[in-house]
């Protein structure tokens, strides 16, 4: 009799064990698609076969097929695609504005040549005049535009940069409460394989923003650093600030919850966070100092040429354009001088006073400029083809870092899937073989059942 109830235990228990695998290959299959989801597999143990004891299955857990080198390299990779990509997005659209349908900046110095070109046939005409000096300001206001527009998307990739720096907070606060969940349930013994999968997924988010680095501890909880500080530890969580340095450049910091902030900056090269600062305070930089160098070169060459001209009154020394106070910001200050705006007599082209007003030498010395080399870096139009070069070199650069990074990165999804990623084909025959070991299983508990009933009947 005790024989027949230990083997009725026996099936019970099988029973319970395949019943427990086939659910878990029931979750595999249904969550195959489920973003960061990792497939699991039942543990299935036997049990000792000693005096006493009939031995048996038992369902000992579950487990989680997780390489953690795999997700490592995903996590970095993802990191500088996410780089690449910001990048190319804070220089995307911008030759729009600095080479519109209706002219740019080098369409309207080649137009203001011509003017002059056009002014030096006929100096007394008023109309040419008019014209020459309509052309000046669509020149001053090509490289307000341009300037503008640097400056503009510059301030627009600040207010994205403080956006990333909130949803990487919000994902950090929660990474530090699933920590917390995950260390109890791991200490009672309990599965967390659902809420590791969670936290997976917004560490992959945090690395997307800022290039993180994930190690997990001993406890089950997961450890979080960027830009050479720590970020997550344990359910201890630091806040990512973004501000303004002292020369308009981002600045990231790590606030800890005391309030003691440590500056990170200069590691930040990876994630949405590191694309923006490249694109915002490389790139655009590089490009708002050329467009203000030719600016400024430019209006100190026209403004020398038209100040040593005379107008139809006789008077010289104008300058054709405000003269910049430096360098810097040149581009979006430039406008012509208001000694001169709206007033096309005191357009100087002639040499002296006694030429006006047929006089055309300084028309035709403006003319010139087109020819003549510009400060350091050539004529007019190689100077503005330089700048214009120079984004679209960054542009191709940013477009061939996200070509090589979508590469690497499908390679490193390769890798993961393999060791953790679900197979459909693989989690039906572990449905086959769990549900005939389980229709197995129920056959001996029958067989065990018939022979009770027929003992009981002998009885």
């Amino acid at each position: 009799m005790s024989s027949l109830s230990a083997l009725m235990f026996l099936a019970r228990d099988g029973m319970l064990a395949q019943s427990g695998a086939l659910d878990i290959a029931g979750q595999n299959v249904t969550n195959a698609n489920t973003p960061g989801y990792v497939r699991r597999s039942a543990v299935l143990e036997a049990r000792a076969l000693t005096p006493g004891a009939v031995g048996g299955i038992d369902f000992s857990g579950i487990r989680r097929h997780y390489d953690k080198f795999a997700e490592m390299r995903i996590m970095g990779e993802t990191g500088m695609l996410a780089a690449a990509k910001s990048r190319a997005g804070g220089l995307s659209g911008l030759e729009g504005w600095l080479t519109p349908p209706e002219g740019g900046v080098g369409d309207s110095m080649n137009a203001l040549f011509s003017a002059a070109t056009e002014l030096a046939t006929n100096a007394s005409d008023p109309t040419a005049r008019s014209a020459f000096l309509a052309k000046a300001e669509q020149v001053a206001l090509s490289f307000r535009a341009a300037g503008n527009a640097l400056s503009q998307r510059r301030s627009d990739l600040a207010g994205q940069a403080g956006e990333v720096a909130g949803e990487l907070n919000k994902n950090l606060t929660a990474i530090g409460d699933l920590n917390k969940k995950i260390a109890e349930a791991q200490a009672l013994g309990q599965p967390a394989a659902d809420l590791r999968d969670k936290r997976d997924l917004l560490v992959k988010q945090v690395g997307d923003a800022i290039g993180a680095t994930a190690f997990e501890e001993p406890n089950g909880m997961v450890a979080l650093m960027a830009g050479g500080t720590t970020l997550v530890q344990g359910d201890q969580v630091n806040q990512v600030a973004v501000s303004m340095g002292a020369s308009n450049t981002l600045k990231f910091e790590v606030q800890k919850p005391s309030g003691a902030k440590i500056d990170i900056t200069q590691r930040v090269d990876s994630g949405k966070l590191g694309g923006i600062r490249e694109a915002r305070d490389t790139d655009l930089v590089a490009l708002q100092g050329s467009l203000d160098q030719l600016a400024y070169d430019f209006a100190e060459k026209a403004n020398t040429v038209h100040a040593s001209g005379f107008g139809l009154d006789g008077v010289s020394g104008r300058p054709l354009f405000a003269p910049p106070a430096g360098v810097a910001g040149a581009a979006s200050a430039l406008v012509v001088d208001p000694g001169v705006a709206g007033q096309p007599d005191k357009v100087a082209a002639s040499g002296s006073a006694s030429s006006v007003p047929a006089g055309n030498d300084i028309a035709l010395a403006f003319a010139d400029i087109a020819s003549q080399t510009l400060g350091a870096g050539g004529t007019p139009a190689e100077r503005f083809g330089s700048f214009a070069g120079g984004l679209g070199n960054a542009q191709v650069s940013a477009e061939s870092a996200i070509g090589l990074r979508e590469g690497t990165l499908s390679m490193a999804e390769t890798m993961r899937e393999q060791a953790s990623g679900v197979s459909i084909e693989e989690e039906m025959v572990d449905l086959s073989r769990y549900q005939r070991a389980f229709e197995a299983t129920m056959r001996v508990l029958k067989v065990a059942d018939e022979l009770l009933e027929g003992l009981i009947r002998e009885v």
